[in-house]
């Protein structure tokens, strides 16, 4: 069996500093969705699914398995399980984004200019481009 990249990956939660005042701080969400498989096959999806989240402030190990399995390892915390039971997909998604918050779409002049330095082999690549 051909070992993946992300078959074992660390996931480490950084929290804000500013716990005097009433503001919002940084948040992560690790949080999966499964879909469940029909009783009597392997292969054939059912479109039942079901979502799974772990609120937990420190570090976590994420491993996954060929049986299929995920191990979570954490250093320690309080463990918050949610889960979602759906249904549906939607269903799924509208759960989870009714408990977290749901985000807003930034307006399109927020996101201003973008360039990424990896898409570029020189300078004059660079300045080709641009022009």
């Amino acid at each position: 069996m051909t070992k993946r990249s992300y078959d074992n990956f660390k996931y480490i939660n950084c929290l804000g500093t500013n716990w005097d005042r009433n503001a919002n701080h940084y948040g992560s969400h690790p949080f999966y969705l499964v879909m469940e498989q029909l009783s009597n096959s392997d292969q054939v999806p059912s479109g039942n699914m079901h979502g799974v989240l772990l609120l937990n402030s420190n570090a976590m190990d994420y491993s996954f398995s060929s049986l299929p399995s995920l191990t979570i390892r954490t250093i320690g915390g309080i463990l918050d399980f949610f889960v979602f039971l759906g249904p549906e997909p939607e269903q799924v998604i509208q759960q989870y984004t009714w408990l977290v918050g749901r985000s807003i779409l930034p307006p399109y002049w927020s996101l201003g200019f973008q360039l990424a330095r990896w898409d570029y082999s020189s300078l004059t690549h660079m300045q080709m481009v641009v022009k």
